[in-house]
């Protein structure tokens, strides 16, 4: 992986089994084992986060290149969890 993370390739999807009782995993601090810890994102608030950064990145001045290419990078891994059109959010899938 380089520098930026739109440097990071698009990963498959991870699919791991079911919770146990049906349950759902919800957006917050994850770790598994003894690795570091990391943050899990739900896919809709994922797709809603990189819909914001649609936003946002074109406001930043130029010379904040890094900022806006590590936002980019983020946003791709955050569109990376679209799986089609499942109702939500609407509007058209991310470019």
């Amino acid at each position: 992986m380089g520098r930026f993370m739109s440097d990071h390739p698009r990963e498959p999807i991870t699919n791991l089994p079911r919770l146990p009782n049906g349950g759902r995993m919800e957006t917050g601090p994850l770790q598994f084992g003894d690795d570091w810890p990391g943050v899990f994102i739900r896919g809709d608030e994922a797709i809603g986060f990189a819909n914001i950064l649609d936003h946002v990145i074109p406001l930043l001045p130029s010379e904040h290149w890094p900022n806006s290419s590590m936002l980019a990078g983020l946003r791709a891994i955050l569109r990376s969890c679209w799986v089609g059109d499942t109702g939500w959010p609407p509007g058209t899938p991310p470019a």
